[in-house]
């Protein structure tokens, strides 16, 4: 992955997230690739979630590691890892702020909801099928209806 990927990547994964609760805090986030290095910080002000492509120099915590590290982490995955530089607690709250509620798991949602659609038709063929049998059974039972009423007149006549 590229710096520029994983940058986008991290930056539309997180950036509707609520950060309201957390106070004042910036992590500097340094991408260790090879041949795709970069950084660029996540920061909360006044409640407010900023992403930057550019170094930030006043940061609460600083993280170097891989982008395929930083993508697990962004999906919710548990990876191992440690800031490199100020308050550790700080900066995994932030973190876990914004892995809160992970962007892959809401296609797995949208599958349930899919799969009780599909069902529901076949419950439906089955009752149909069950009234064309009774409108079927319904002729013969007027049929025998009618038989008595031929044998009645016919013993009136013959007193």
């Amino acid at each position: 992955m590229t710096y520029s990927e994983i940058y986008t990547y991290v930056k539309s994964a997180v950036a509707k997230k609520n950060v309201k609760k957390l106070g004042n805090v910036a992590i500097s986030i340094y991408v260790t690739d090879e041949g795709a290095t970069g950084e660029f910080y996540i920061a909360v002000k006044d409640g407010e979630l900023e992403i930057e492509n550019f170094k930030y120099e006043d940061y609460t915590a600083h993280l170097s590691i891989s982008s395929a590290d930083l993508k697990k982490i962004v999906d919710g995955k548990k990876v191992s890892y440690s800031f490199d530089d100020g308050d550790d607690a700080q900066g995994k709250a932030l973190i876990a702020a914004l892995v809160a509620t992970a962007p892959a798991k809401a296609p797995a949602k949208a599958e349930a909801k899919k799969a009780p659609a599909k069902k529901a038709p076949a419950k439906k063929a089955a009752p149909a099928k069950k009234a064309e049998e009774k409108k079927a059974e319904a002729p013969k039972a007027e049929a025998k209806k009618a038989e008595p009423a031929k044998k009645a007149p016919a013993k009136k006549a013959s007193k």
